[in-house]
């Protein structure tokens, strides 16, 4: 079994009246203090009234089933009486970048700090912080709804419209409930019909609106819960539609900011992938803009076009900078939610850029730093040099490096403040969905299948070769020995663990 096995089943509650059928997820939620059930989350939503989100009708664990893998796993792995310094090898771990997925080898996953320490997750009996394993137990939660997956949306506007509903009931959660669900992806914005009865009384009408579903990784904003701190060993969330900011900083805490940019993102996929455009390789777009990553220090990051999307408010198809075009008003949502995205980034570059010039201003103050180097210079030995004509040279008021500098980055105009202050709150992008969508007559632009083909295939590998298992601990021992180490063999064996990569594209649908 891999991940949390969930699925998902269309069942028949016999108790009801009248009987009715009701949706039934089956899975294996996290089992670690402060992470509330799926069932807590949505009773807590229903009774501050949050619209588009699923209604429950009961949930609990299965009793008796709970993983115990990590605990074996912890017996078979008994820490050593003394621990090892790493810190010369950690010096010796250097700074890889790609632009996709190349074979990349990052450092071990006990370099790259991927598992969070008990300490700092402040859970006492969660188990030990170098164990890959996660604690699981089987639970079941019923709900009312009984939705479609979003891939079966008919049209652009229909579209924005369940992203919309999505959006408020995001929305409403954090302002009245003080949830924020922190996982906005494909998979868990569904699309519920409905049956209404129309304006003359008598016909009956199907609507489609959004639910926005799986609340099992939310997070309360308020209470013991809420504090800022990490609540499992890993990062939460599906890489695809995370926001740049979250994907170059995993330790940053989430914002409404990068919630709403999550939105954005899953917009654009499915509307790239299921509507008409001017792009003509969907899957090297898809590839490219939503499973590419780069890998700085051993962690991965943001892939390059998306990151320059956001940060530069322009969709591009293609190396030649051709803009990404629908036809449609939704042209016109990407171009404004990408204005705004473009100036939260500008604003938090510039932010950056001045606590780094106060780092470095703090720095300097340091009587070992500031002391200059005195050494004689003989003239003489470079005149055939300084004889010839140069008009390129610098003066010496350029050269000093001691003189201060201009500010590399000018700080953000009061358009772009403002246009930043709006992904901060939910209320302008909500106002935006509706006047886009506001609108009698809109394009047939669904396509009839999938742009991308059947047999379309990644052009980058996943990742790094696998790499057999005892070559990997010889040579790691080794390299410690070198280094005046003696790893145990547990230790090692993180040598050998290829870096775990972002899904495919086509596990998203």
């Amino acid at each position: 079994m891999a991940g949390r096995g969930t699925r998902g089943f269309v069942a028949l509650d016999a108790e009801a009246s009248p009987v009715r059928f009701v949706w039934l997820k089956d899975a294996w939620r996290t089992n670690y203090m402060f992470v509330a059930q799926e069932g807590d989350v949505l009773q807590e939503l229903n009774r501050a009234e949050v619209p588009y989100v699923p209604t429950l009708i009961c949930h609990g664990d299965l009793p008796g089933q709970e993983t115990e893998t990590p605990t074996w796993w912890e017996r078979k792995h008994p820490l050593p009486t003394n621990q090892p310094s790493l810190s010369t090898i950690t010096s010796h771990v250097q700074s890889i970048a790609s632009s996709s997925r190349t074979l990349v080898n990052p450092a071990p996953r006990f370099l790259q700090s991927t598992k969070r320490s008990a300490s700092e997750m402040e859970e006492g009996g969660n188990g030990r912080e170098d164990c890959p394993l996660r604690r699981h137990k089987h639970y079941r939660v019923v709900v009312e709804e009984v939705a479609i997956k979003l891939v079966h949306f008919q049209d652009g506007q229909q579209l924005l419209r369940i992203i919309a509903n999505c959006v408020c009931a995001h929305a409403e959660a954090v302002t009245k409930a003080n949830i924020m669900h922190r996982d906005i992806s494909g998979g868990n914005i569904l699309i519920l019909p409905k049956a209404v009865v129309g304006s003359d009384g008598g016909s009956i009408d199907m609507r489609w609106t959004g639910l926005l579903v799986d609340w099992e990784l939310s997070k309360p904003l308020k209470g013991e819960a809420g504090l800022p701190r990490p609540r499992q060993p890993e990062r939460t969330g599906t890489w695809q539609f995370m926001s740049a900011a979250v994907l170059n900083n995993h330790g940053k805490l989430l914002e409404i900011s990068d919630e709403l940019e999550s939105f954005f993102h899953v917009t654009l996929y499915y509307a790239v992938r299921y509507l008409r455009s001017n792009c003509t390789n969907v899957g090297g777009f898809i590839e490219d803009y939503f499973d590419t990553y780069t890998v700085e220090n051993g962690m991965y990051r943001c892939g390059w076009q998306k990151s320059s999307t956001v940060s530069g408010g322009v969709l591009r198809v293609d190396t030649d900078g051709t803009p990404l075009r629908f036809g449609s008003r939704l042209d016109k949502f990407f171009e404004k939610a990408l204005q705004w995205f473009k100036a939260h980034y500008t604003v938090q570059a510039y932010q950056r850029a001045q606590a780094s010039k106060a780092t470095a201003k703090a720095s300097n103050l340091d009587p070992m730093q500031s002391q200059p180097i005195m050494r004689k210079i003989d003239a003489g030995e470079f005149r055939l040099f300084s004889q010839a004509e140069d008009s390129d040279s610098d003066s010496d008021s350029e050269l000093d490096s001691s003189r201060p500098r201009a500010e590399s980055l000018p700080p953000p105009s009061a358009t772009q403040l403002k246009e930043a202050g709006k992904i901060k709150t939910h209320e302008a992008m909500l106002r935006h969905l509706v006047k886009v969508i506001s609108v009698e007559k809109w394009p047939q632009d669904r396509v009839s299948g999938d742009n991308v083909p059947a047999n379309d295939v990644p052009k980058n590998p996943v990742g790094p070769t696998p790499i057999p298992y005892a070559p990997a601990i010889k040579r790691a021992r080794t390299e410690a020995l070198q280094q005046g180490h003696a790893l145990s063999s547990m230790e090692c064996a993180f040598f050998s663990e290829p870096p775990r990569t972002p899904p495919r594209r086509g596990t998203i649908v």
